[in-house]
């Protein structure tokens, strides 16, 4: 599975512990690799993908009903923000629409969160 996941074009280190059913992977700084093109490398090696821990440069944007969104920069990845993350969170993200910022979250398999929702614990600002 390492080997698999060290050939995506973007990805700096891969650590997998197949005790833990666990792999990290770093990518680089300006990659273009998605977390579903990760999951499904994972499927095609015969896993399934469990939820992603997730730090990324991001811009807040405005989604469907004003709700707040968070875009990957690079990918263009567009997470919702989950009704998991905290209301205070929530809040403070939708006064940062526009802004650009590092996130922090968590995003579940995709079999529980069709709706690809990040679970964000964490938004801090980013330098430009």
């Amino acid at each position: 599975m390492s080997v698999s996941l060290q050939k995506i074009e973007g990805v700096e280190t891969v650590s997998v512990t197949l005790n833990k059913g666990q792999a990290s992977v770093v990518l680089r700084p300006g990659n273009k690799v998605t977390l579903a093109a990760v999951r499904r490398l994972i499927e095609r090696n015969g896993f399934t993908p469990k939820a992603a821990s997730i730090v990324a440069e991001a811009d807040v944007v405005s989604g469907p009903s004003g709700q707040p969104q968070v875009r990957v920069t690079g990918t263009n990845e567009i997470f919702s923000v989950s009704e998991a993350t905290s209301e205070g969170l929530r809040s403070d993200l939708k006064k940062q629409v526009g802004t650009h910022v590092i996130v922090e979250g968590i995003v579940p398999p995709a079999t529980d969160n069709p709706a690809g929702a990040m679970d964000v614990k964490v938004v801090r600002p980013a330098n430009r």
